[in-house]
């Protein structure tokens, strides 16, 4: 059994910039709630720096994080 891999910056994307919900990023992706909550948990410990994100996107996701 394989399990595929969420494009974190996707994930990043649609959800602070585009504001998706998290059911919706559920379906989106074809996973599992648990899934996507621990792939937003690890994007706000930090990763969110090492995404592949236009400056000013990366700019937007960490504002969107903080307030």
């Amino acid at each position: 059994w394989k399990k595929s891999q969420i494009n974190l910056s996707e994930l990043a994307s649609l959800r602070w910039i585009e504001r998706w919900p998290q059911q919706r990023l559920v379906k989106h992706f074809s996973s599992c709630p648990n899934t996507i909550q621990s792939s937003l948990r690890r994007l706000k410990n930090g990763r969110i720096y090492k995404l592949n994100l236009d400056p000013a996107d990366k700019e937007r996701i960490l504002w969107a994080l903080k307030n």
